[in-house]
């Protein structure tokens, strides 16, 4: 009697990781905003076409589309995000594949907490997204700032989504944004025009006093942003369609079964490409930022 109990116990529990298993999902959520409010003092961008290619190569890798949170323009404010990164941690399983993407404004923004500062004392700065309803300056039609989308609030949320889809689970983040840049559409003297998605404007916030005492915890996904800290974010150009550069190079490299090596080799050579069809402009420079931990070097990513 014992061992049947056993035998049964053991099919309960075997029945249970087979569930699990099954139920292991694709699952994104992505931002595309490039038609910022006019009073805002961001330009617009061409975030939109980004959203094309990028839920394609989605789909194409077996992402299905109730399982895509996708918010766009007027529809990603600040608090919609939040609301959609909730949404997503909640609805994450082990084993669950997610893709986080956001093409948008960028800026630096006052570090008040001090978190930076602990990794690098002369680091003064949070890197921040810009929501639609997010200003270019603190005090700009009586904006505080509570709406930029700071690194500290998506690392926050990058480690709820790590601790939901667990060690046999993957995390892809592209970040087609950057902090510098000038935050407008620049023209040369050929009235070709240059779009540029950040600002190198710092976003100064009044201290508050209150600091940390130790380096917050660090999500481990795998993370791809634009370009470094001091380079702007060029737009690039296909056929006669402008796109976010990071985005479009992401959109021809992904594939199912991917690892995180043959994601960068893809994704550097695609750069290489447009650096002929679509060059930045002379003295211009844009390199590309991977960040990811040990345990995804040899990870098949969907």
């Amino acid at each position: 009697m014992k061992n049947l109990s056993e035998k049964v116990f053991a099919i309960i529990v075997a029945a249970i990781i087979l569930c699990q298993l099954a139920e292991a999902r694709k699952r994104a959520l992505t931002v595309f905003i490039g038609d910022y409010p006019e009073n805002s003092g961001w330009s617009n961008i061409h975030s939109l076409n980004d959203k094309t290619i990028i839920l394609n190569s989605l789909e194409t890798v077996g992402f299905q589309m109730n399982d895509i949170i996708c918010l766009e323009n007027s529809a990603a404010t600040r608090k919609a995000i939040d609301a959609a990164f909730e949404r997503l941690i909640l609805s994450c399983r082990p084993g669950d594949q997610v893709y986080v993407h956001f093409s948008c404004h960028g800026q630096l923004v006052t570090d008040v907490n001090g978190d930076e500062a602990l990794r690098n004392a002369r680091d003064r700065y949070d890197e921040s997204l810009v929501p639609y309803d997010a200003a270019v300056e603190y005090g700009k039609n009586g904006y505080d700032g509570a709406k930029h989308l700071v690194d500290d609030a998506v690392n926050e949320y990058l480690c709820g989504i790590e601790d939901k889809v667990g060690r046999k689970g993957c995390v892809l983040v592209v970040f087609d944004a950057c902090h510098s840049g000038d935050a407008r559409r620049e023209y040369s003297d050929d009235a070709e025009v240059e779009y540029v998605r950040g600002s190198d404007r710092t976003f100064e916030l009044p201290s508050t006093g209150e600091l940390m005492n130790e380096t917050p915890r660090e999500a481990k996904c795998v993370t791809i942003s634009a370009c470094r800290d001091f380079e702007s974010n060029y737009e690039c150009k296909v056929g006669d369609v402008m796109y976010g550069r990071l985005s479009y190079a992401v959109s021809k490299a992904l594939r199912s079964g991917i690892t995180v090596a043959q994601l960068r080799d893809s994704i550097e050579e695609v750069y290489q490409e447009l650096s002929n069809s679509s060059p930045l402009r002379e003295g211009r420079t844009q390199k590309i930022v991977y960040y990811y931990s040990s345990e995804y070097s040899n990870r098949k990513m969907f």
